[in-house]
């Protein structure tokens, strides 16, 4: 179940407590879906061996990222 606010509508009360899918046909969900999530970049794999990218090479990096530092 998402965190956050949710909106539903009460259709009925129950004189006991039940199992789920009692309580489910007791309300309506209003709550609107979603946005979409931003999909993330592949990261950039680097070849075995070949060690830590040069100064260089993480600012180009840096800047297909669309990071600063």
């Amino acid at each position: 179940m998402p965190r956050g606010k949710r909106i539903a509508r009460v259709l009925a009360l129950s004189e006991r407590r039940g199992p789920p899918a009692e309580a489910r046909a007791l309300y309506e969900d209003l709550t609107p879906p979603a946005p979409p999530r931003p999909m993330r970049p592949a990261p950039v794999l680097r070849e075995p061996g070949l060690g830590r990218p040069t100064k260089r090479e993480r600012r180009v990096l840096d800047r297909l990222r669309g990071s600063a530092s």
